[in-house]
């Protein structure tokens, strides 16, 4: 079967992110084996993981939400591209936000990605170059926009990795490729680990969508059916109720006067007609703020044309390394400087701009140039404003409307319920009908209701069944597919839990009502409810599950892990540090934050991988540490040098 290409990150550059004070730019030369950065409690080694993550895939995940809660990839992966904003806005300094960004190089499927993300721009990229055989395939693309660069790198980098739809990708990376601070674990999460099994184990991506449609698909009838059942129960209440009144009203000869049903008709006929009004006038404001908006940008757009130009024309005074022009041309040097791109097609267009504003031999011809120009901007610019001054009037006018039609149906709606609360049996009075056969007819009504709901819920169920039977058939597919693959899985994953928990382990496939899963046997003990494990023991066992699946699904693979070694008993620490070099032993690469403290994890791992694998980052180079953790300083470099030491 064929394997997934995973991305292997060499090179990350973060810019102008705020919590690292010490620097605005941090590279990291990510080589074959483990880097590992290693730090006190709150410098912002959990933030990296999320940073790397977020330069993959524009999204980060939201702590506290579980996959259950959407049930779906292509869910999961749209709901959480909104918070990656909330995420960073603290975290970056404001006047930072539009500078701030994570580069990174990686290579996928033969091609090698070099790409740059801005930290509030999670559906564009500033930079992308795909090269191909020492080919860069999109340099011959003009005119690209940020966006298109974002919509380029999805295509290529899915169709590199061997997946169908690059929600997919996202999906492993958050939940297989990466072990963050959420702590989120496969085997006990079955909603989440049944997404897992179609993705590594049937490994025809275009099979793992449809399944994760269809198990959406059934959600969605199963949500109707009970909303269908609802209005039927609630339709046979108010029939129940109607007859309940009829009988008592029998011999209530007291009805209500028709005066007060016309008056009741005018004011809801009156009140239906006010709110189209002020459904109509919301959507007209709604136009204009849209309008304004546009007038805004336009104008924006104009006034900065006409300053620069009037700048650049007649403010010749103004010194070279004050001019905004030149200023704006120099930035544009400095970035490519610091991305690593040639500057010098830049020169040419700077000589021409100092020759133009500076030497004083071209003011005369420039400024004529100049003052028409100015004259058509300054035409624009009062055209633009006094159209929006126009549509500002129309919004101010339409708000006052709206105000005026809402107090007047909230008088209409008070005088209704007056109506109502002061007559007994209102509504049975307003639509009762005049006779025997009209009760009947008017029964019969609410009754073929009744009928037409349930046969709708009918209708559901049976496209549910549907539904339900083809994902039974690719559950049957995917049986098959891991009984064939258990034979190479087994023993990858059991030598990694193993090697971790030093007992007999095992796991086997079920499948069930609502899906399929893994079920996780220790001693011949189902352990079924996450409490039936320690808390390390959960997380590493885990952990090896994820390794596990990565290394019988490809050949090469990054993995990111927030090492939660707080909750590691004394006795697997050591455990957990060779579990960690086995894997990279098979030629995977590990990216790891860890504490820095006297543990055995990192101790055991240096000693395993040696500096020719491991890689240690101090994170005291990039923040600046407590004031708590600086009279500890002593205790922190004596842990650094313990690890660099077993490192050689």
């Amino acid at each position: 079967m064929d394997k997934y290409n995973f991305p292997i990150l060499t090179k990350i550059i973060i810019k102008n992110f705020s919590i690292y004070k010490k620097t605005n730019l941090i590279t990291v030369n990510i080589k074959d084996g483990v880097f590992c950065l290693a730090g006190a409690n709150g410098l912002g080694k959990s933030t990296f993981i999320n940073i790397v993550n977020y330069g993959l895939t524009g999204i980060v995940r939201r702590p506290e939400a579980e996959f259950s809660q959407d049930n779906s990839i292509p869910k999961f992966y749209s709901r959480s591209k909104s918070f990656a904003v909330k995420y960073f806005d603290r975290r970056i300094d404001e006047n930072l936000r539009d500078i701030a960004s994570i580069s990174i190089e990686l290579t996928c499927g033969g091609k090698i990605f070099y790409i740059e993300r801005n930290f509030f721009e999670p559906d564009a990229l500033s930079k992308l170059e795909i090269y191909e055989d020492g080919i860069n395939i999109i340099e011959d693309e003009q005119d690209l926009t940020p966006s298109d660069f974002d919509f380029i790198y999805k295509q290529e980098i899915t169709k590199s990795i061997g997946l169908q739809d690059f929600d997919q990708f996202v999906f492993i990376q958050i939940f297989v490729l990466t072990f963050d601070e959420s702590h989120q674990l496969l085997f006990w999460d079955n909603s989440l680990m049944e997404r897992v099994l179609y993705l590594f184990f049937n490994l025809d991506p275009s099979k793992a969508k449809l399944a994760d449609q269809l198990r959406k698909d059934v959600s969605t009838f199963e949500s109707n059916m009970r909303n269908l059942q609802w209005d039927a129960t609630q339709k046979q209440k108010e029939l129940t109720s109607l007859i309940n009144q009829l009988e008592l009203s029998t011999n209530n000869t007291q009805l209500v006067d028709e005066e007060i049903i016309n008056q009741y008709n005018d004011l809801t006929s009156a009140l239906s007609d006010g709110l189209e009004n002020i459904q109509k006038i919301e959507s007209d404001v709604k136009e204009c703020d849209l309008l304004l908006a546009d007038f805004s940008l336009k104008l924006s757009s104009a006034k900065f044309e006409y300053d620069s130009l009037f700048s650049s024309s007649f403010n010749r005074d103004v010194s070279l390394e004050k001019d905004p022009a030149i200023l704006s041309l120099l930035a544009s040097i400095q970035s490519d400087v610091c991305g690593g791109k040639d500057p010098a097609h830049h020169f040419e267009q700077l000589k021409k701009l100092i020759w133009e504003t500076k030497c004083p031999g071209n003011k005369i011809a420039n400024d004529e140039s100049s003052v028409k120009k100015l004259q058509e901007l300054d035409e624009i610019i009062f055209r633009f404003k006094g159209d929006q001054d126009k549509i500002q009037e129309r919004k101010l006018r339409l708000i006052k409307e709206y105000d005026n039609l809402r107090n007047v149906a909230n008088e209409i709606t008070s005088e209704i319920d007056e109506i109502e609360k002061n007559n007994e049996n209102f509504r049975l009075n307003l639509y009762r009908p005049s006779d025997k056969q009209g009760l009947a007819s008017f029964v019969n009504d609410i009754k073929i209701q009744i009928g037409q709901l349930l046969n709708y819920k009918k209708e559901e169920s049976k496209k549910r069944d549907e539904k339900r039977l083809e994902l039974k058939n690719l559950e049957r597919e995917l049986s098959s597919q891991y009984l064939t693959a258990e034979e190479f899985f087994m023993p990858i994953f059991t030598e990694y839990a193993r090697s971790f928990l030093g007992l007999d382990i095992n796991i086997f496939l079920q499948t069930y009502a609502k899906g399929a899963t893994l079920v996780l046997e220790i001693n011949d003990t189902e352990r079924r409810e996450k409490h039936q494990l320690s808390e390390s023991q959960r997380y590493f066992i885990d952990i090896a599950l994820r390794m596990a699946l990565i290394q019988h699904s490809s050949l090469h693979a990054n993995i990111l892990i927030d090492t939660p070694e707080g909750s590691l008993d004394i006795a697997y620490e050591s455990r957990a540090g060779k579990m960690f070099a086995d894997f990279t032993k098979k030629g995977f690469n590990l990216i790891i934050t860890a504490n820095i403290n006297s543990s055995m994890l990192l101790l055991q791992l240096a000693e395993q991988c040696k500096a020719a694998f491991m890689q240690l980052e101090r994170m005291t180079e990039w923040t600046t540490l407590s004031e708590v953790q600086q009279q500890e300083q002593a205790i922190i470099e004596k842990a650094f040098v313990a690890i660099e030491k077993k490192l050689g």
